[in-house]
């Protein structure tokens, strides 16, 4: 079992000589403009070797911060919090720890972090409360205040959540509205859940709706990727293969905030140019129903050069409106 499930595949460079004239441009437009420096670096007061302090797990609201370190204390994983952001400067550690009460080796707590004003969201897909990686994701309020170490206010878990689910590997928070990725679900094909009235759940619970793809198929990886905004739903399933196997795709859901039971989509969105490995929906994120999707195995400059995909409308006919790369 992969402890970490990345799928990273190995990149190609091939240099012409016409690259290092080009990079002796870039270097010396480089040096003619002004030095953009980090206003403040973050770190956690209690740091060691393999925390893993902002591997993948970081999330920003207003001037609060969140800080994922998954690697903490033999895996238990923690997350940080930091307030302040918007006139912090030089080295900064944190106001609050996150730790969940029944924190145990290799929960991987903190592998995905969200923030929505002062609610954070953690996931913990290693936990194995319901087997091997089962999985499952926390709630912590008042991050606005919070001082010390600081436990949950919510545990959130699936109802039918077994081994290898993954629960918790992706995370998203809109208001009250959490979402949750489980993209190893029933042979890889994945799902989704969502929690609503985070605000003021307490205890342990279970979800509102559970989010699937129509067609979905086994190693689709659904859900490895969530966003969240208001009411509207994005997950990305990575390894689907309607552009050739692992080309990707992601999908929208709507009315999250009264939804219930199996969910389909109400939209999906693949790549006009896709191809086998683009790997798109490895990671989304949306706002305002603007909707960005990654795919960074994308070959269009190269072996894994990447690119995204913007998409306008998620909250009523999606379109797909801009491609970007570096």
């Amino acid at each position: 079992m992969q402890l970490f499930p990345y799928n990273i595949k190995p990149a190609l460079f091939h240099m012409k000589p016409s690259f290092y004239l080009i990079s002796c441009s870039v270097l010396a437009l480089a040096l003619a403009l002004p030095l953009r420096v980090s206003a403040a670096e973050l770190q956690s007061s209690d740091r060691a070797a393999n925390d893993s302090f902002g591997q993948r797990g970081v999330s920003l609201s207003g001037s609060i911060g969140l800080v994922g370190a998954a690697g903490d204390d033999g895996q238990r994983g923690s997350a940080y919090g930091f307030r302040n952001l918007d006139v912090a400067t030089g080295t900064v550690t944190q106001n609050a720890k996150l730790i969940a009460s029944d924190r145990a080796t290799f929960d991987y707590f903190g592998f995905s972090v969200s923030l929505s004003g002062s609610v954070g969201l953690v996931g913990a897909y290693g936990d194995s409360d319901a087997g091997i990686f089962s999985g499952s994701a926390y709630v912590f309020r008042n991050l606005d205040t919070a001082t010390g170490n600081v436990t949950q206010n919510v545990k959130l878990t699936a109802s039918d959540r077994v081994d290898s689910d993954n629960f918790g590997i992706s995370v998203s928070l809109s208001g009250s509205i959490g979402i949750i990725g489980d993209d190893g679900d029933d042979a890889n094909r994945g799902s989704a859940y969502v929690f609503r009235n985070l605000d003021t759940a307490s205890g342990a619970i279970n979800q509102n709706a559970r989010l699937i793809a129509s067609d979905r198929a086994t190693g689709d990886n659904f859900g490895y990727s969530v966003a969240m905004s208001g009411t509207i739903g994005l997950s990305g399933a990575y390894g689907d293969d309607d552009n050739g196997s692992e080309s990707g795709s992601a999908y929208v859901f709507r009315n999250l905030d009264t939804a219930t039971g199996n969910i389909t989509q109400a939209a999906k969105l693949t790549a006009s140019d896709g191809a086998a490995g683009d790997w798109f929906g490895r990671a989304v994120s949306q706002s305002s129903g603007i909707g960005l999707v990654g795919a960074y195995a994308d070959d269009d400059m190269g072996s894994n050069s990447g690119s995204a995909y913007v998409f306008r409308s998620l909250d009523t006919a999606p379109e797909i409106s801009l491609k970007t790369r570096s």
